[in-house]
């Protein structure tokens, strides 16, 4: 396999992967890619640079691209507020070189970073218009809203087709276990999936 194409992208996001200057994926892209199109989980393990996070984020992008761009679509879960906002950065960069079927450069993607450092007030009421396509959360705070909001899990967390876990080895240690166990509890689906009507799981260390 030589291109994006090759892996099974659509036109719109391989063109998204050309004006990035990604010529050819890499070699977790070329793993992962194909199979989470097809919905199966993914577990996987790159170094840091090594274009992991455009493995998880672009067969994501093409499931919500072709379901109509549901809101509540996707949960991405990051040890630490810094790594969070990088993923919301590269999924930002992705889609702002998305072209429209009139030929317009049109980022159609809202994601909503539920990290620390932030006051969880205006996030409570920012969560509440539901307007975000993807959120991209740190264990903590995500299960810190659901603590403090009985309604919070079940309207959020009902819609989610696609789950990642990012530096998985990190987030099964003992600092997350209490939060993902409450997370991972309320995200009743089962974690082997292949119906078209359910995502793919991604575990990236």
């Amino acid at each position: 396999m030589s291109g994006f194409s090759d892996l099974g992208l659509c036109d719109s996001l391989t063109k998204c992967c050309h004006s990035l200057g990604w010529k050819n994926p890499l070699p977790i892209q070329v793993s992962s890619i194909p199979p989470a199109l097809k919905g199966s989980d993914i577990i996987g393990t790159s170094e840091t640079g090594s274009g992991k996070t455009a493995a998880f984020l672009l067969p994501i992008f093409q499931h919500w691209l072709n379901s109509g761009r549901p809101k509540g679509y996707a949960l991405i879960l990051a040890p630490t507020r810094e790594l969070a906002l990088q993923i919301t950065e590269t999924a930002n960069m992705i889609m702002n070189n998305f072209i429209d079927q009139d030929g317009k450069i049109n980022n159609p993607l809202n994601v909503f970073q539920l990290v620390g450092g932030v006051s969880a007030a205006d996030q409570a009421v920012a969560l509440a218009w539901c307007q975000h396509h993807f959120v991209v959360a740190t264990p903590g705070r995500l299960a810190e809203h659901i603590r403090q909001s009985s309604g919070f899990a079940l309207h959020h967390l009902s819609t989610i087709k696609h789950l990642v876990l990012d530096e998985v080895d990190r987030m099964l240690s003992l600092e997350f276990a209490d939060d993902l166990d409450l997370l991972l509890n309320l995200y009743e689906r089962p974690l082997s999936c292949g119906s078209k009507d359910k995502g793919a799981t991604f575990l990236e260390k």
